[in-house]
């Protein structure tokens, strides 16, 4: 599970978005996306500050994904997951395409598989531009859900 806290102003500032919340939330405002295109455009500007903040009409929509980490859980581990920082202070951490947590082909497979023999400590990368990618976007579709919601409770 990828998890992220957005820093806010407000006490309860930790945000935790499963893949699947992530896929449903998407979809649900996906319509909604197309008619707010000024927060779109103005967000989508701030390439140099992908995770925030996102204002629109002098309102916060999204304060800032202050941090993000992927927490990696090993079926026979004893104590805490393995956790790696992908980004800290709304920056980026991790780089490249050969990025990674620590995982082994030994992770993803049964020891003694035929099919990974000879590669068992192979590590497996990432390409951390997606991961930027991914939690840039669910900081801007949120900003969009939140206005969304907003003006459609205005609105009623």
């Amino acid at each position: 599970m990828t998890r992220a806290s957005e820093q806010r102003d407000s006490p309860d500032n930790d945000l935790s978005i499963s893949t699947n919340q992530y896929a449903k939330t998407r979809k649900r405002s996906a319509n909604a996306l197309s008619s707010n295109d000024s927060l779109q455009h103005s967000a989508a500007s701030k390439m140099d500050q992908p995770f925030g903040p996102y204002s629109y009409n002098g309102h916060d929509w999204f304060g800032r994904l202050d941090t993000a980490f992927i927490e990696v859980f090993r079926r026979d581990q004893a104590g805490p997951p393995q956790r790696t920082n992908v980004s800290e202070n709304g920056q980026m951490l991790l780089h490249g395409t050969d990025a990674n947590m620590g995982l082994t082909v030994t992770d993803l497979f049964r020891s003694g598989d035929e099919s990974i023999q000879g590669n068992e400590a192979m590590l497996i990368h990432f390409d951390a531009a997606r991961v930027q990618h991914l939690l840039a976007n669910g900081a801007l579709l949120t900003a969009h859900v939140r206005f969304n919601d907003t003006v459609g409770h205005r609105q009623t």
